[in-house]
């Protein structure tokens, strides 16, 4: 809360504005309020159900000060026109009857288990995750490169990101690649099978990587 703070009293200091992304905070369980608690006239917070309730039902939400919402609804407009109702009718419906909050809940128990089935795969490397996280950000050793390790995985049809794509600006970007539990429909030997190569490719598992 008081990191929050302090960010919420510079963007008032320069007069900015905040634009928070929620998708995969609900994800997280006892979080802090977020930015747009403590900044209410500034931050524009946007969120979605399909990082933490259902892939397929693409609806999301944006709450926006008072002042902004006649200008973010001409934008919405000239995009995409509107939501489609129908998918916004079943996603109101699951947020009253309660169906969504059940989601979530199966949504975070299911992070848990994908997490505990591949964390041992990854032991010897150095990485950052959250509890409620569906990602692992895993630092790639000396001497490989992200870019490297990525197009290697590729060949196998193993998809990561690298943190070149998150990037912002034209500083050193860190050799960091993004690998996800949540992509693979429930076959847990295919995800297994997945972080298997990935550790391999990063020297872990008595395996090389080779260009």
């Amino acid at each position: 809360v008081a990191r929050r703070e302090a960010l919420v009293k510079v963007c008032r200091e320069h007069n900015l504005l905040i634009l928070e992304d929620e998708a995969h905070g609900v994800l997280v369980e006892d979080r802090p309020p977020p930015l747009s608690y403590f900044a209410p006239e500034r931050t524009i917070l946007i969120s979605s159900l399909s990082k933490a309730v259902s892939a397929g039902l693409r609806v999301g939400y944006v709450h926006a000060p008072p002042a902004l919402v006649s200008r973010i609804s001409a934008a919405l407009r000239s995009t995409c026109w509107m939501a489609t109702p129908v998918t916004l009718e079943l996603a109101t419906q699951w947020i009253e009857n309660g169906t969504a909050e059940y989601l979530l809940r199966q949504q975070i128990n299911e992070i848990s288990r994908r997490k505990a089935l591949v964390q041992g795969l990854l032991v010897g490397l150095e990485y950052r995750t959250h509890l409620n996280s569906p990602h692992f950000w895993i630092e790639v050793p000396e001497p490989w490169r992200a870019s490297e390790i990525e197009a290697e995985l590729k060949q196998n049809n193993y998809l990561i990101a690298t943190a070149e794509a998150f990037a912002v600006g034209q500083t050193a970007v860190p050799q960091f690649i993004r690998a996800s539990i949540c992509n693979t429909s429930g076959d847990d030997q295919l995800l297994r099978a997945g972080f298997d190569a990935l550790a391999t490719a990063l020297g872990q598992g008595g395996g090389r990587f080779h260009l």
